[in-house]
């Protein structure tokens, strides 16, 4: 017991615990308004967005992305960028939640390369006239298949060149 007596009554190593736990709260207030602050972060973000776009600005990255995308079929890209680009907003806006829809449900692994492919050039060609418009893309994630039916046959495409993987 002698031993263990001085041991317990030694103060050596003290001050690095309190460094330990000191620097724990620290972390844990770091990580805590880190959190809190993202959420407020990411709604400044959306809403500048949003702003650029009511007011008619896009990226200029964006809009160059758009323009120099490499298509995966020149031909059909080309087609599809006219067709796209000969529609008034609200019909492209609406092909535009078909598209998203239909990336949303296309998987790598249960897609062929020419399915995804095509689902890129669609992607790029709407963006592209996006870009073109300057207009930012609303992102709608959803479609009605009786709006899309008469877009498709203004443009006289036939329903299977863009229901790569429809619903």
């Amino acid at each position: 017991m002698p031993k263990f007596l001085p041991f317990l009554r030694s103060e050596d190593g003290a001050v690095t615990v309190d460094y330990v736990v000191l620097l724990s709260v620290a972390a844990a207030a770091a990580a805590a308004t880190a959190g809190a602050l993202s959420e407020g972060v990411s709604d400044v973000n959306r809403a500048v967005e949003t702003q650029m776009g009511t007011q008619g600005m896009v990226g200029e990255t964006w809009a160059t992305a758009m323009a120099n995308y490499t298509p995966y079929d020149e031909p059909t890209y080309s087609q599809l960028y006219a067709g796209f680009s000969s529609l008034e907003n609200p019909d492209l806006d609406v092909l535009e939640g078909m598209v998203n829809v239909l990336v949303e449900q296309m998987t790598p692994e249960a897609s062929t390369d020419e399915e995804y492919g095509m689902l890129n050039d669609m992607t790029f060609s709407i963006g592209r006239v996006y870009a073109d418009r300057v207009r930012a893309r609303p992102g709608q994630t959803e479609y009605d298949e009786a709006s899309v039916a008469p877009i498709l046959a203004d443009l006289g495409w036939d329903q299977g060149l863009v229901a790569v993987n429809g619903p």
